[in-house]
């Protein structure tokens, strides 16, 4: 099956959309790994620093457990 990247995003987005985890939400997750894998010349530098900070925050230091926490 050679789907091009932008479909294989739209499917997992339907899939982590309608994940019915109330307190961990992966959808954020995805989102930030695609536009750090796909940027090129055109994508806005904001857009990249936002993407690879949000992976690292939850692959280093886990801030989704601290801020869900609080939540409750």
């Amino acid at each position: 099956m050679n789907s091009l990247p932008k479909d294989q995003f739209n499917e997992l987005s339907y899939y982590t959309l309608g994940h019915h985890d109330t307190v961990y939400f992966i959808h954020q997750h995805i989102v930030d790994a695609f536009q750090a894998q796909t940027a090129d010349n055109s994508t806005k530098p904001i857009g990249l620093t936002f993407s690879l900070v949000g992976l690292y925050l939850y692959l280093e230091k886990s801030t989704w457990e601290d801020k869900f926490s609080k939540r409750i």
